[in-house]
């Protein structure tokens, strides 16, 4: 009897604990980095400043917003959000990310079948000037779940001469960074999900 209570209050945890988090990658879910044309990496070039990175994403219709967050890691190894927003979101569209720290600027735009909308937000920190920066972007294309929070970007900005830097992964695995010391590091996430915006 106690053997049959145990496994149904496992099964019944397990049903909760599914049911609370996000949902499995999908394969109609994808985000990648954009192939761009000649056209469009020269048009870039023009606009130069910071690290500028586009993305192409295809939902389904199961989704509704996108949800855009920019963090600072901690002193103890915590990402710290500064500043986001949400948009409404469907069908195929991009993403555009600029991380210009000269111009103390991260920019994000979305783009779908509706039209376009973005977001501005400086660095948390001031005193950037003259300190070496690694950026990691998004590689490749990821299928992704309702809810999900998907890394963009991680950015290094720090007086040292050597920089160590990871995929986007760590963004999973902040500790890695602490270790060396760096005086700076960013992260740019999007989440999309099922709920309609408010």
């Amino acid at each position: 009897m106690k053997k049959l209570l145990c496994a149904a209050l496992a099964l019944l945890l397990a049903a909760l604990v599914c049911a609370c988090a996000p949902s499995a990658p999908n394969a109609t879910l994808t985000l990648k980095k954009a192939e761009l044309t000649q056209e469009e990496r020269d048009v870039m070039s023009l606009l130069g400043g910071g690290k500028t990175a586009i993305f192409d994403f295809a939902l389904d219709d199961s989704i509704k917003t996108v949800r855009v967050e920019r963090y600072e890691l901690g002193a103890k190894g915590e990402w710290e959000a500064f500043g986001g927003g949400s948009f409404a979101v469907t069908g195929t569209g991009r993403i555009a990310l600029t991380l210009d720290p000269a111009h103390d600027e991260i920019r994000v735009a979305i783009q779908d079948e509706h039209g376009t909308s973005a977001i501005r937000n400086t660095y948390p920190e001031n005193g950037r000037v003259g300190q070496n920066i690694a950026t990691s972007l998004l590689e490749g294309e990821m299928r992704f779940g309702a809810g999900q929070e998907v890394p963009l970007a991680v950015q290094v900005l720090t007086g040292q001469k050597e920089i160590v830097t990871y995929t986007t992964d760590y963004f999973f695995r902040p500790e890695e960074y602490l270790q060396y010391g760096y005086e700076n590091v960013y992260a740019v996430t999007v989440t999309f999900l099922s709920d309609a915006l408010n």
